[in-house]
């Protein structure tokens, strides 16, 4: 199955699903596979860290990854740290608060 990244960092990811069921807290994943932009990771390990409700029926996920192999991590850290650069670079950048 493939689910919508909500957020990324160095050592794992937020994804959201139209279900509270499909995984569960410390629940161990494999054979996941991370896609950004052009370049693509397979056979990651995770662990579920949490599991929040967001609005109505959809849920949040939070997975950390598991024995990633150096030079991955470092790749997605790199990517991470670019789209931070480029948010950050960004002058309509703003935060609404409530």
């Amino acid at each position: 199955k493939q689910y919508t990244v909500l957020d990324i960092c160095c050592d794992g990811v937020s994804i959201t699903i139209e279900s509270n069921v499909e995984f569960t807290v410390d629940q161990s994943i494999k054979n996941c596979e991370l896609t950004i932009f052009k370049s693509s990771y397979k056979n990651l390990k995770g662990r579920i860290i949490h599991l929040t409700a967001i609005k109505g029926n959809i849920w949040q996920y939070g997975i950390h990854w598991l024995d990633v192999e150096e030079k991955v991590a470092a790749e997605i850290s790199e990517i991470v740290t670019k789209m931070k650069e480029e948010l950050l670079k960004d002058d309509n950048f703003s935060i609404d608060s409530e």
